[in-house]
């Protein structure tokens, strides 16, 4: 079987890396952008002497189907793709377009759902892989496997996680195919979420209104890709990056209530407390207890931010 794959973020290369390494991968493509995977993904391509399709944002459709043809393949696995795909492409290759989506469906439809999953506190996370149509992660589904999501991990972590059970998500649906096996399943009509691409509103802590365990989710959520969750204090604008839930005796909302050598120590609603390990500011990566030295003491409250 010829197989391209198109993708765009990091989770990718785990599959990128297993498809070559079977002789079948026929094609890699992804979005020109200047970030750190579109270097890591040029990096990978040449290592591995592999010509990639670099797409531009305009006229997708013409630049799919030249690519396609041209390569012959026989099906495309998409990761991250945010362009939505016309029926005149999706119908090129034998077997069609497959997505593997890092969430389940149609609960996590959208381009983040790794993030939204972390900040909902989500017991459990789910691959998808389902066959694309014209809408956004609305096509059938192939497969889905479902993995225990730790409270310790981080977007970057789920997002590896996810990149490395692709591999045996997409060996399934090969095999499947290949026994003429793939039995695809309708996604219920009427329950599908579209999550957004996070605001600001949805990566501030609001001390008033959020306990310590929803503080720590949201700042794995927001670790790496945002550098942490927003918060301020003194006026400071600082991103929390690690912090642990602690068992101390609480006061107001937001205020600091400890400093020693490894964290600083803040009270959050409902008797929970956090202690922040790392934060990053404009200065750069500190450790929680070097707010000290820019004026932070027991006492001091963080602000409430109004978006």
């Amino acid at each position: 079987m010829r197989i391209a794959l198109i993708g765009n973020n990091n989770a990718v290369f785990p599959l990128l890396d297993w498809l070559h390494t079977q002789g079948v991968l026929v094609g890699v493509a992804a979005t020109e952008k200047d970030n750190e995977f579109f270097k890591n993904f040029e990096a990978v391509c040449i290592q591995k002497q592999i010509a990639p399709r670099i797409l531009s944002k305009k006229n997708t459709t013409a630049q799919l189907s030249e690519w396609i043809e041209t390569i012959k393949a026989d099906i495309v696995l998409v990761m991250a793709f945010s362009h939505k795909i016309k029926k005149e492409v999706l119908i090129l290759p034998k077997f069609g377009f497959f997505n593997i989506h890092f969430g389940k469906l149609p609960k996590y439809g959208g381009g983040h759902p790794a993030f939204w999953q972390i900040k909902n506190q989500e017991k459990q996370a789910t691959l998808t892989i389902h066959q694309m149509d014209e809408g956004y992660d609305t096509g059938p589904i192939a497969f889905e496997l479902t993995f225990d999501l730790s409270p310790q991990q981080n977007y970057a972590m789920l997002e590896l996680n996810f990149g490395y059970l692709a591999v045996n998500g997409v060996y399934l649906l090969i095999d499947a195919i290949l026994r003429n096996a793939l039995q695809l399943t309708p996604q219920l009509t009427g329950n599908h979420t579209f999550y957004p691409k996070p605001s600001l509103k949805d990566i501030v802590i609001d001390w008033q209104t959020m306990p310590a365990s929803e503080i720590v989710a949201l700042v794995k959520a927001c670790n790496p890709w945002n550098h942490g969750a927003i918060a301020r204090i003194n006026g400071l604008d600082l991103k929390i990056l690690e912090l642990c839930i602690k068992s101390t005796p609480t006061t107001k909302a937001g205020q600091v209530i400890g400093i020693n050598e490894n964290q600083l120590d803040v009270s959050c609603i409902n008797d929970t407390a956090i202690g922040i390990k790392v934060v990053y500011a404009s200065i750069g990566f500190l450790a929680g207890e070097t707010l000290t030295e820019l004026g932070v003491n027991i006492g001091d409250v963080f602000d409430t931010i109004s978006i």
